[in-house]
């Protein structure tokens, strides 16, 4: 998880004290697969020696089962991400899989959902691309790749590609509401001028009128504009100058 520049990240150990293939088989697992899975995540994670791979179903139980310790139980771990953040949770496709899983956790736990926000649908109305696989998004807006299928990475990517697309919305709807504004109508004021305008509290051509009168100045207004704004009656300036 990605809250800024802080981070939560552990693992989860779903199986308790015993991952024994016969636990395993108890709690309708597949034993080989779970292993399997489990010896490659934690060998992808330095927990465990790469030769780990090469030793049979019950060797390599064994090796997790002496890290397992290690590991937080889902109790544990649910309580500690909400502690983290428990305002708004973006997942990539999340209404697939993430949420279910999360829900179920956080209603054992009687703890308050936070608001699930699937980044999937999202980013298929805001970007045109041929695929939005997480990876190819973040390829696509970035020209760059990251470590997938690595949950603080996948984390770290997605906060990216999230905090980029709602930067490049905002910047449409300022665009949009810059193209409605009446500042329009004064020479040499386009769209962009309005925004910076707008920063500076300045929204219609009365309060312009009125900064000019002060003796304000903005580089994005020329300055035979605002001179004729300082020249002309308030109560006759919106008719003179259209």
């Amino acid at each position: 998880m990605c809250r800024g520049k802080e981070t939560f990240q552990c693992l989860v150990n779903p199986c308790g004290a015993d991952i024994s293939p016969r636990a395993l088989k108890d709690l309708g697992q597949h034993p080989e697969k779970s292993i399997n899975f489990w010896t490659s995540l934690l060998i992808g994670k330095g927990l465990l020696p790469k030769n780990t791979g090469n030793r049979t179903t019950e060797q390599k139980a064994k090796a997790i089962q002496d890290v397992a310790g290690d590991m937080l139980s889902p109790m544990d771990a649910i309580k500690k991400a909400h502690a983290f953040g428990a305002g708004t949770w973006v997942a990539h496709n999340g209404k697939s899989f993430d949420f279910h899983i999360l829900r179920a956790h956080l209603d054992r736990a009687k703890l308050e959902h936070p608001t699930f926000v699937d980044s999937l649908p999202v980013l298929r109305k805001e970007l045109d691309l041929v695929s939005y696989s997480q990876p190819l998004v973040y390829k696509a807006l970035f020209k760059d790749k990251y470590k997938a299928h690595h949950a603080l990475h996948d984390a770290r990517a997605l906060q990216r590609i999230w905090n980029h697309v709602k930067s490049e919305r905002s910047e449409r709807s300022e665009h949009r509401e810059a193209s409605r504004s009446e500042l329009l109508d004064l020479h040499g004021v386009g769209p962009k001028s309005v925004q910076e305008l707008n920063k500076q509290g300045i929204y219609t051509i009365r309060e312009l009128t009125r900064a000019a009168k002060e003796g304000k100045t903005f580089k994005v207004v020329r300055k035979s504009v605002l001179a004729k704004l300082r020249a002309t009656p308030e109560i006759q300036y919106y008719t003179s100058l259209i």
